[in-house]
C-alpha cells in the first residue's frame, strides 16, 4: 500500500472514530433534586396547592357566565359562590359523607333517584367522577336533575397521582377527552357538549412530583400537548325534553277526564319516565 492509500485509509478510520454515536446524540438529563420520592405526596397542598387547580379554575372562570340560578356543587360551594355572584339564586351542596356539615344534600350520585328531576340551572362537578364506579348511572342522574337548558360543568383527572392509603378502594377511573365525551354523549346531545384537555409533559411531571401550583410559570401551563392530558373538562347543556312534557300533559289530561285517583297514576307514570328514561 503506497503512502497516498495509507493516508486516505487513516483519514477514513479517524472519521469513523469521530462519528457521534447514538448515545452521544442524546441530550444529557440532570434530575437535580428530583428523585424517587415526590416533593409532596398530597398533590402539592403543602407547597402552595395542587397544580391541577390552575386548569380547573381557569376552565370554570371561562364558563362563569353559566354559573347562575339554582346551582349544585359537590363538597362545598367555593366555585358557585365565588364565580356565580349575583347570578346565583340558590346553592345546594351535595356530599356522600354525612359528616360534612356544609352539605345540604347527602347522596350518592350514582343512586340519586330521590333527587327531584329538572331542579338545577347549573351543576359544578370538579374531580369527582373518578371516585364513582357506576359512571353511566351518574351521568343519567346528572342529566335528569338539570332543568331543560341547564348546564353541567365538569372536570376529571387524566394524568394524576392517587394516594394509595386513602384512595385504594375508592379511586376507580382516569379519563381522556375522548372517553369523557363518549360518556356524556350517552345522555347529552353531541352538539351540546364542548370538551377540552389541558397539560403537557413538564406540568404533568411537576404534578406527579407534588410541586406546588405557584412554582411553575404561566407559559408552562399554557403550552398544550394532547399527548399529556392532565385535566379534562367539559360543558354540557341539557336539551329541551319534548317527550317528558308530553307525559306530564298526558297526566293532566287524565285528571280532567277521570279525576284525582287516575291523576296520581299518571303522575307515577311521569315519574317513572323521568327516573328510568332521563334522556327523553
Amino acid at each position: 500500500m503506497n503512502i497516498r492509500a495509507r493516508t486516505l485509509n487513516f483519514i477514513k478510520q479517524v472519521r469513523i472514530k469521530l462519528r457521534p454515536s447514538p448515545k452521544m446524540l442524546l441530550e444529557k438529563i440532570y434530575f437535580g433534586n428530583l428523585g424517587l420520592q415526590p416533593k409532596c405526596n398530597y398533590w402539592g397542598f403543602n407547597r402552595g396547592g395542587p397544580i391541577d387547580r390552575y386548569y380547573i379554575e381557569n376552565f370554570l372562570e371561562n364558563n362563569a357566565a353559566f354559573i347562575k340560578g339554582h346551582a349544585l356543587e359537590v363538597n362545598d360551594d367555593r366555585y358557585s359562590s365565588r364565580l356565580g355572584g349575583t347570578r346565583i339564586e340558590k346553592i345546594d351542596i351535595l356530599d356522600i359523607n354525612p359528616l360534612n356539615s356544609k352539605a345540604t344534600i347527602i347522596a350518592d350520585l350514582s343512586k340519586a333517584c330521590h333527587l327531584p328531576a329538572g331542579t338545577y340551572d347549573c351543576i359544578i362537578l370538579t374531580q369527582t367522577l373518578q371516585y364513582i364506579y357506576d359512571l353511566k348511572s351518574t351521568i343519567r342522574h346528572l342529566y335528569r336533575i338539570l332543568k331543560p337548558g341547564g348546564i353541567l360543568l365538569i372536570t376529571v383527572p387524566g394524568i394524576s397521582q392517587f394516594i394509595h392509603k386513602n384512595d385504594a378502594e375508592s379511586w376507580c377511573w382516569r379519563f381522556t377527552e375522548h372517553s369523557l365525551r363518549l360518556l356524556l354523549e350517552e345522555q347529552f346531545t353531541p352538539q351540546n357538549i364542548v370538551t377540552e384537555s389541558k397539560g403537557n409533559v413538564k406540568v404533568a411531571a411537576a404534578f406527579l412530583y407534588g410541586i406546588g401550583v405557584g412554582e411553575l410559570k404561566k407559559a408552562d401551563y399554557d403550552f398544550k400537548d394532547l399527548d399529556y392530558q392532565m385535566v379534562v373538562a367539559a360543558r354540557a347543556v341539557k336539551s329541551e325534553e319534548k317527550l317528558k312534557g308530553f307525559i306530564h300533559h298526558l297526566g293532566s289530561l287524565i285528571f280532567q277526564i277521570t279525576g284525582q285517583a287516575v291523576m296520581e297514576l299518571g303522575g307515577t307514570i311521569g315519574t317513572f319516565g323521568e327516573y328510568c328514561y332521563p334522556g327523553l
